[in-house]
């Protein structure tokens, strides 16, 4: 199974989780290898590596406190700062300007402040990537009407600009808008009608 998982890691969103099926089966064969070492007394060695076959799983125990500790912390952590996060700032600002802005990275606020699902960052990138690009047509009929800002929370993950500038090259003044820290956000520029 290692293959397939593989190819499916190098794609774009398949490395969240594609381990999962194999680290079943790599539990399964540890766990059969410690039974075999629990029942066989043939060695000279048998009473020593059942004692630390015994004592694995109080070592893994103590490993995954730890390690849920810690995560609990970071949940903590994060609980904290939800109050400004990019999908809540993006939903605010829709519910007061609708249909004015354009949140290709955030379209869950799009969909619950306005009803309407359009084109994402993440699958415009995806399909660049492929070489299947939509036309300036399509992507206008999917985009709001009267953009008024475009605008990133992200800031661009990938280090380049984003995909959707590309259909939208009039947005390109930078500019800033209260409660949108750490966020790309453009305006139309006048002169490139």
């Amino acid at each position: 199974m290692l293959p397939t998982a593989l190819l499916a890691i190098v794609r774009i969103g398949g490395d969240k989780n594609n381990f999962g099926i194999i680290l079943y089966f790599l539990l399964l064969a540890c766990a059969l290898i410690l039974i075999q070492i629990e029942s066989d007394s043939s060695t000279e060695h048998s009473e020593i590596m059942k004692r630390v076959t015994r004592s694995i799983p109080l070592i893994l125990v103590i490993i995954f406190i730890f390690v849920g500790g810690l995560s609990l912390y970071r949940v903590k952590r994060t609980l904290g700062e939800l109050s400004g996060n990019p999908e809540q700032v993006a939903y605010e600002y829709l519910k007061s300007h609708p249909g004015e802005a354009y949140f290709p990275s955030n379209p869950v606020s799009h969909v619950m402040a306005e009803g309407k699902f359009y084109h994402t960052e993440p699958a415009l990138w995806a399909r660049k990537m492929a070489g299947l690009r939509i036309s300036n047509e399509h992507f206008r009929k999917y985009a709001p009407a009267k953009i008024m800002i475009l605008a990133f929370s992200d800031r661009t993950e990938r280090g380049d600009y984003p995909i959707s500038r590309e259909y939208l090259p009039e947005f390109s003044r930078i500019t800033t808008i209260p409660g949108f820290l750490r966020w790309l956000v453009l305006t139309r520029d006048q002169s490139r009608k």
